[in-house]
């Protein structure tokens, strides 16, 4: 009878997880120009698993710290996902974070819009991680019994206000040729008037 209840009890706590929540960075524009507001949308995928008792993994919270360069690029602001509730404020060393009761199921969830503005040239690298020591932080779902770690990077590239992109440069030996035959042109018609006058 024991060992029937110990199986029992196991049975009810034991999660069968096989698909490992993930994030994905989906911006406006991958090129931007100097000056300019763009946007990211930070997606869920991946909370699809269904314990056989317990029913359907969700999505109860999230929350993620924004990393970018020092210099760059501009972080405006973030609007949670409507499907969750901005606990954004409530957390101090959280950036942005949400919680939904109840939670959220799938793939393709919205968790939230990062709002930037470009301000210098070149290419910037954007991301979003969590501290996993921080229990506010990460994906928080009803049948995992920890947080899993959000760390998921993209690059902007950002360019001068009004660039047309580079201007290929002639080849030397093409410049060189051109100047050859402008020489050759110019030196022809002298020797021709000196021959008209002789005869």
């Amino acid at each position: 009878m024991l060992i029937v209840g110990c199986l029992a009890a196991s049975l009810l706590v034991t999660t069968q997880v096989s698909a490992i929540p993930i994030t994905r960075l989906e911006p406006s524009a991958t090129t931007v120009s100097t000056g300019s507001a763009f946007s990211v949308d930070v997606y869920a995928d991946g909370i699809t698993d269904v314990h056989f008792l317990w029913g359907p993994d969700e999505l109860l919270a999230f929350g993620f710290d924004i990393l970018m360069p020092p210099t760059g690029i501009n972080f405006t602001g973030a609007t949670v996902g409507s499907a969750f509730h901005d606990d954004s404020s409530a957390l101090s060393l959280t950036q942005v974070a949400g919680s939904a009761f109840p939670g959220v199921s799938g793939d393709n969830i919205l968790l939230a819009r990062l709002d930037f503005e470009a301000s210098l040239s070149g290419i910037f690298t954007l991301g979003i991680t969590s501290d996993p020591s921080d229990p506010n932080e990460g994906l928080i779902t009803f049948l995992s019994p920890f947080p899993t770690g959000i760390e998921t990077y993209m690059t902007v590239n950002v360019e001068g206000a009004g660039s047309t992109g580079t201007v290929p440069e002639p080849s030397t030996p093409l410049l060189m040729a051109l100047g050859g035959l402008g020489l050759v042109r110019h030196r022809l018609p002298r020797t021709a008037r000196g021959q008209r006058n002789t005869q």
